[in-house]
């Protein structure tokens, strides 16, 4: 085979490798900019955040941070509709709040002062990290998985020009801590 066929292999197949790459990397992840104040201070409104839109369920775990969609819409997801809020109970467990629901939910019993919330399969509980700013699960309750849009991996620089990730958001672990020190934002 003559230099320039191998030549043109090659580049066609660098090709096919950088546009793959790019149809991959656009189809899977999603940079977001924060609005409001309910996942502060993790998260503070104005800041730009990328997330991996999950491929698996089982990916999502207690303590992560995640983008939704609210209602039951499907489809290609409006990232200035998405909603960001922290895992705070999966399928199966149950979460403590002070925080009446707004309307009725077979998923919430009364226990005194508290509202106790049983997460049924295929939904979790998210609540955002500054309870006084925040309408989350605590008032509209369990969020059914389908509407998961992207799990927060990192927190980018604000600069639109420099998308370079400067700072990782770390799990939070909240087995040890009481439910209602999370808080809820709304979009």
């Amino acid at each position: 085979m003559p230099w320039y066929a191998t030549l043109l292999v090659l580049g066609g197949a660098l090709l096919l490798l950088c546009c793959g790459s790019l149809l991959l990397i656009r189809t899977q992840l999603i940079v977001i900019i924060v609005r409001g104040q309910s996942m502060a201070p993790t998260l503070e409104g104005g800041e730009h955040v990328l997330a991996l839109r999950p491929l698996r369920r089982s990916w999502i775990r207690k303590g992560q941070i995640i983008l939704f969609k609210q209602g039951d819409s499907d489809g290609v997801p409006d990232p200035l509709l998405l909603h960001v809020k922290r895992v705070v109970a999966l399928a199966g467990e149950q979460y403590r709040s002070s925080t009446p629901p707004l309307g009725y939910s077979e998923h919430v019993a009364q226990e005194g002062q508290e509202y106790l919330w049983q997460i049924p399969q295929e939904h979790i509980f998210v609540c955002g990290d500054n309870r006084e700013q925040s309408i989350d699960s605590r008032s509209w309750g369990p969020l059914p998985l389908r509407n998961v849009r992207g799990i927060v991996v990192k927190k980018l620089a604000s600069s639109p020009t420099s998308y370079s990730a400067h700072v990782a958001i770390a799990q939070r672990r909240t087995s040890h801590e009481t439910p209602d020190r999370f808080h809820v934002e709304h979009h």
